[in-house]
């Protein structure tokens, strides 16, 4: 197969366009407060079989139980990854916000967000793919990893008892920052 290089200038060009570096974050974090709207992702994981189950369960969720449904702009979901065993699927949700500012994440980005992890995880998927657990998912942490649980948290005591490694970002933390490990019961 041939290859051609591709010209700098469109390298330059197709870099510049991401949103990267503080510049540009900070200007679409303004033209969100300026227009009262916003987007954001949770990806999911789970099995051929289960795909269209979890679709239509999450969709069917956030029309029926979420209190803010008629503020969505944009629900859905797609896949990025696929393998032989199974796909992920983006669920997109963009909204505009009517709520404090300082009360968005809470009133939109929690709920969708629990919405998701919660029928992800009860039709045996997973309810993470490749980007990582995050702080907004530990409250499911244990369920996700069932019978290993022990040997995680045993793992987490051991190699960082001082919390210093991503803390809250796998495990919930209490109010001093400590994690919160729970003893599971073995199988």
């Amino acid at each position: 197969m041939d290859h051609k290089r591709v010209p700098a200038e469109a390298v330059r060009a197709w870099f510049e366009g991401l949103n990267w570096g503080a510049d540009k974050i900070a200007a679409e974090q303004q033209a969100m407060r300026e227009a009262g709207h916003l987007g954001y992702t949770t990806e999911v994981s789970v099995d051929w079989s289960r795909t269209a189950e979890l679709y239509r369960a999450v969709t069917s969720r956030v029309r029926t139980t979420f209190p803010r449904a008629s503020d969505l702009t944009l629900f859905g979901a797609h896949s990025s990854h696929s393998y032989q065993t199974g796909t992920n699927l983006y669920f997109v949700y963009d909204y505009d916000i009517n709520c404090e500012p300082r009360e968005e994440i809470d009133v939109y980005h929690v709920p969708l967000n629990t919405i998701i992890v919660e029928e992800a995880l009860r039709v045996g998927g997973s309810m993470v793919h490749h980007h990582g657990v995050g702080k907004y998912r530990t409250p499911w942490i244990q369920e996700e990893h069932g019978s290993a649980y022990h040997l995680l948290s045993g793992l987490k005591r051991t190699f960082d008892p001082d919390n210093i490694m991503n803390p809250g970002s796998v495990y919930p933390i209490d109010a001093d920052g400590r994690p919160v490990l729970t003893e599971a019961a073995l199988p």
